[in-house]
Formats: structure tokens, sequence, C-alpha cells
């Protein structure tokens, strides 16, 4: 019996050091970091949009409040930002917000769909940094 354990054992440790299932833990990791940056990125890109609309810039780092802004923004009733929780619902809601926050912002349609919906971040270091201003739009 004592050779049977010593035998699972040593299957163990040449498996752990054979290179299968190793780095299971970087991955996650790694994908972690990664959503961390995106995030830090939208929240610095959006900052001075906030601004311009005369909100505070450091609300993009709250998760939550800062679609209930950027909504408020759009103007839109804040309680949709439920929307963005029902899968395929909430691609169709937000194109439907990048294209209020582009004309918003003096934009056009292809800016807005190209670069506030599919590369948003881009999109919203243009207006947001760049000379668009706020406006108040009726829709």
């Amino acid at each position: 019996m004592l050779h049977l354990a010593h035998d699972a054992v040593s299957t163990l440790l040449v498996t752990a050091d054979s290179g299968d299932g190793g780095g299971g833990l970087i991955s996650p990791l790694a994908q972690l970091g990664t959503s961390f940056v995106a995030y830090v990125l939208m929240a610095v890109a959006m900052w001075p949009v906030y601004r311009k609309a005369g909100f505070a810039g450091w609300v993009g780092f709250i998760p939550i409040v800062n679609l209930y802004l950027l909504l408020k923004i759009v103007k839109f009733h804040g309680a949709l930002v439920l929307l963005y929780l029902i899968p395929l619902v909430n691609l169709i809601f937000a194109l439907i917000v990048a294209l209020r926050l582009g004309r918003t912002f003096g934009q056009g349609g292809v800016f807005s769909v190209l670069l506030l919906w599919l590369l948003a971040p881009i999109g919203q270091f243009i207006i947001g940094y760049g000379s668009a201003q706020h406006r108040d739009v009726d829709f």
C-alpha cells in the first residue's frame, strides 16, 4: 500500500512538472489585469467628458454610477442603466447611447458608430480631450 501511495505521489509530481495544466493561475490573473487596465483607460477617457457635461470627472471610476451619468448626459432616464445587463439588448442600447453622445458633442453618425461604439475609448478621448463642446440637444 505504501508502494501504491508512492507511485501516486510520483505520478502527481511528474504530471505537475511536465507542463500539463501549468499556468492555470497566471491566465486568470492576466485577464483580470487586462480588464483593470481597460477599465481605468475608459474612466480616464470619460473624465473630461463628464466635466464638459457639468459633472465631476472622478465619477468615471465608480461602476454603475458612470453609466447612470452617461445616460443623464444623453437625456435618458437613469433606470435604463439596467438595459446594459440584458445580452444583445445591451449592444443595441449602447449603440443608441453612442449616437446620442456623439450628437450631444457635435459629432456625426459615422464618428459615433465607429469611435464611440466600436472603439469607445478612442472616441471618448477625442471628445473628452479635444475641442468638442457639450451642447444641450433635444432628441
